[in-house]
């Protein structure tokens, strides 16, 4: 949604209207949302992440954020796995990945400062420069914040009639939120490619909880 939100306000429009005009679907796919499904699809099935090619500017932290998620508990693990996806980036993208990375991993690990609520995470950063990307690595940040809960529901509503899903080349919103679900199922270690999570819930580390 933030890369979607970012490719759709390069263009000056009324600002008032911004969630009319800024949900639309893109004409143009994404290259990077497309490596970002296959990353994950290397990290579900094959315990193993797909190196990255021509990564030479920071756009590539969109085809990242699998990897981010999946080594969001060990950051020596996360920078292991970042060198080897930018295996041919420069230093000056490595290090500014990494540093989205990290972020990433410190907001799921709770020790970052939360960010605004999705919504507004994205207008506000609509308005900056290198709109594309920069829309898409705060929606990552919102997103890994308030989960799928914090997305206005209106915003899905309107972006899953223009068949936002095809952006990043899949068929619609429940096949993205299948590869979430099973991308979470290989990190904790149950994931069968005959079996799906139903309702999955995530408790803190060494607590016994009862139901």
């Amino acid at each position: 949604m933030g890369e979607i939100f970012g490719t759709n306000c390069q263009q000056p429009q009324a600002w008032r209207e911004v969630e009319h005009w800024g949900l639309y679907n893109p004409v143009e796919p994404s290259a990077w949302g497309k490596m970002a499904v296959m990353q994950a699809h290397f990290l579900i099935h094959e315990k193993c992440i797909m190196p990255i090619p021509n990564a030479d500017d920071e756009s590539v932290m969109i085809a990242l954020i699998p990897i981010a998620l999946f080594y969001h508990e060990d950051l020596t693990l996360l920078k292991f796995y970042f060198e080897a996806a930018l295996v041919n980036a420069s230093a000056q993208v490595l290090e500014r990945c990494l540093q989205f990375g990290e972020a990433i991993a410190l907001t799921l690990q709770e020790k970052s400062a939360p960010t605004q609520d999705f919504r507004l995470t994205l207008l506000q950063t609509a308005k900056m420069p290198d709109l594309q990307v920069q829309c898409a690595i705060a929606g990552a940040l919102a997103g890994a914040a308030y989960g799928i809960t914090g997305i206005p529901p209106s915003w899905r509503q309107r972006l899953n009639r223009a068949g936002y899903a095809s952006f990043w080349g899949l068929a619609s919103e429940a096949e993205l939120l299948q590869i979430a679900d099973d991308l979470l199922a290989a990190w904790a270690g149950v994931y069968h490619s005959t079996q799906r999570l139903v309702n999955p819930v995530v408790a803190a580390p060494r607590m016994i909880r009862r139901l």
